[in-house]
């Protein structure tokens, strides 16, 4: 199991989104991989996570989406989460919808997972030091 100083992400899903097995996927994937993994819930609120986010210190947020009807909001959604966290503490985004829009989610600085294995090269890069 990860060490108490085990760099934390914290995972979940964005309002709107209740399909949270991705995110579950991912604590379990981050936890596997020296993370300390957190899943935060379904269907959150960016307010909530960035609280989440900064209250345990995270250095990333990963969130799941599939509902393709969240293609409207997300990109607000991911807009306000962002402007809530230090530059220093990363956004993931996996799931179709946001492989979807990948180029609008990149241009608000946000990495897009198309799947587990690009997530677990992202965590082993982040740990090098290297950034997403």
């Amino acid at each position: 199991s990860p060490s108490e100083g085990a760099p934390v992400v914290v995972t979940g899903t964005p309002a709107g989104e209740r399909h949270e097995l991705g995110a579950l996927l991912a604590a379990v994937t981050a936890a596997a991989g020296g993370w300390r993994g957190l899943f935060l819930g379904p269907d959150l609120p960016a307010d909530e996570i960035a609280a989440a986010a900064l209250r345990l210190e995270a250095r990333l947020v990963a969130l799941s989406v599939v509902n393709p009807t969240l293609s409207v909001s997300l990109p607000d959604e991911i807009r306000d989460l962002r402007s809530r966290l230090p530059a220093g503490v990363g956004i993931l985004v996996g799931g179709p919808p946001a492989v979807a829009m990948r180029e609008l989610l990149t241009a608000e600085g946000v990495g897009v997972m198309d799947d587990l294995d690009g997530f677990r090269r992202v965590l082993r890069n982040e740990e090098e030091g290297i950034g997403p």
